[in-house]
């Protein structure tokens, strides 16, 4: 991972004093107030201003003597006051005096006054090209970062335009879902306004049913737009209309869309407007952190939404379940690329695996291992000898001193099951298929130990190695099948992108929301100082 000192400086063309006070405020638990650092920092006269103001070959970029505010520091003003509709703070990035009415003390003082404005957008280009930098470090698993964006170049560049303006506009991601999040964001926030009393009651509710809190049900869907808006049934009965809507709110929601109201759904239908603001907000961050370009074809993969989609030319092409690590194992989130594809994979089991998951089973019983075709070797050294199972005395074993290495062979009972795409990253995280392939039925699919299982390989397969007209659909399944281990390499790497993304809209613009199953949103919450409605 990138030097965190080296990525402020790089995108501040040298602000490395600035770049100690937020890394003082990081491991003080003080990131909540970024802002002061920057404001600490603000007098440094760092060097990436100093090259704007002679490239401008002015002393005044936003301010003339006789006028105050220039038309074009008015313009850069009333952007950077708006800039919490990117779900930012508008206060990191104006000096605390309203510029918009009070000239500095002094004429002395405007060049300072210019260089903090200055200063401040340089910050925000920063942070809104490539997130906040408590947020990128917050998670100790992001393990590539792009790299990051010259805010001083881009800003020379912005001067010599003819529209600031529209320059302005631009900085911020103009993909679909990050413009649809940014919509909703401030449609949360109006509903943040709106009374959200709890629901209170311990009975599900189903078609059919009659309750006194089914109007107020009807009326929160409707106020959130899973419920028509035109419709003006008052009863307390369960009927048709509800079921539907119900069914639209649980699957936007990660539950299963099964028309009951019970405590799962009674919990999300509790969640206020303010609440969700956040969430969308934290998820603006997060695709801010992606790279600028993903590639004209490529595979991304949701951890809490549980989802794959295949990319190319900006239609998907694909969309599959998935299952991800399970919360004490973790899927990192990683840019890497699909280099290969193995047919009839081995599998070597992890040592965390086999002393947390394996050793248990076979102290159960031995024949385990003959069930599932798993070999033992003496140690992990090259050329150890194979072990008979049967002549270790494995309730001795404590699971730290396991000293065995344990490999599965290919076939139907392996843990990769018949397919193992590979990555490059050094974690031996990968996307593979499964033998249990019950578990893609689940709402809720974190059962890994932080690989990707994907529940149709052969879709994946056949999209990865279009290239290559070798490989169809028909010689795939030939490979699944076959009796021997076989390596493809593609012939043109696909990018393959894992994220962590609880907020998302789908093709139809309807906001999905899933759980933070790992706990990140609390995490940037607390480093972002984010609460309701922020």
């Amino acid at each position: 991972m990138r030097d965190k000192q080296h990525i402020v400086s790089s995108t501040f063309g040298g602000l490395t004093a600035v770049a100690m006070i937020l890394m003082l405020g990081f491991y003080f638990g003080a990131l909540h107030n970024v802002a002061l650092a920057y404001e600490a920092g603000s007098d440094l006269e760092p060097a990436a201003i100093d090259e704007i103001y002679a490239d401008v070959g002015e002393d005044s970029i936003w301010w003339e003597p006789a006028i105050g505010l220039t038309p074009r520091g008015k313009i850069l003003l009333n952007f950077l006051s708006q800039a919490d509709r990117e779900g930012l703070r508008p206060s990191d990035y104006l000096p605390s005096t309203n510029v918009m009415t009070e000239l500095p003390a002094s004429e002395a003082a405007q060049p300072d006054y210019d260089r903090r404005l200055t200063l401040g957008l340089l910050r925000y280009i920063a942070e809104v090209r490539d997130g906040r930098l408590a947020a990128r470090y917050v998670d100790p698993e992001l393990s590539d970062i792009p790299t990051p964006t010259n805010a001083a170049d881009l800003l020379k560049a912005g001067l010599r335009t003819s529209d600031f303006g529209a320059w302005l506009e631009a900085l911020p991601p103009q993909t679909r879902n990050y413009q649809s999040l940014r919509e909703y964001l401030q449609r949360y926030r109006t509903l943040a306004g709106i009374e959200w009393p709890r629901l209170n009651t311990n009975e599900n509710l189903e078609l059919g049913s009659t309750n006194p809190a089914i109007p107020n049900i009807r009326t929160r869907l409707m106020i959130l737009g899973d419920y028509p808006a035109d419709d003006d049934e008052t009863t307390d009965t369960f009927d048709d209309a509800l079921l539907a809507a119900v069914q639209r709110f649980q699957a936007r929601n990660g539950l299963t869309p099964d028309g009951v109201i019970g405590p799962e759904t009674y919990a999300a239908l509790n969640v206020s407007p303010a609440d969700i603001a956040t969430k969308i907000a934290i998820n603006l961050e997060r695709l801010r952190q992606l790279p600028k370009n993903l590639g004209s074809r490529y595979v991304i993969v949701n951890i809490p939404g549980f989802d794959l989609r295949a990319i190319s030319d900006g239609t998907e092409r694909l969309r599959m379940r998935v299952i991800v690590g399970q919360k004490k194992r973790r899927t990192p989130i990683l840019n890497d690329k699909i280099t290969g594809i193995i047919f009839r994979p081995t599998w070597t089991v992890p040592v965390r695996v086999a002393r947390e998951d394996l050793l248990p089973k076979i102290k159960a019983d031995v024949n385990y291992l003959a069930t599932l075709d798993f070999r033992v070797l003496s140690s992990w050294k090259q050329g150890a000898p194979e072990l008979d199972p049967h002549a270790v005395d494995w309730q001795s074993i404590l699971p730290e001193r396991l000293p065995y290495k344990f490999t599965q062979k290919s076939g139907p009972n392996n843990a990769l099951g018949l397919v193992r795409f590979t990555l490059t990253n050094p974690y031996d995280i990968y996307l593979h298929d499964t033998p249990n392939k019950n578990l893609f039925a689940k709402t809720d699919r974190a059962f890994s130990s932080g690989c990707v299982r994907v529940a149709d390989v052969v879709a994946l397969a056949s999209f990865v190695m279009e290239s290559s007209p070798k490989w169809t659909e028909t010689s795939i399944q030939e490979a699944m099948n076959a009796s021997e281990r076989q390596v493809a390499k593609l012939p043109v790497p696909v990018p393959v992108y894992i994220t962590y993304f609880t907020a998302t809209v789908n093709e139809v613009g309807d906001l999905n929301l899933s759980k933070d199953i790992y706990g990140r949103d609390a995490e940037l919450m607390r480093v972002l100082g984010l609460g309701p409605g922020d």
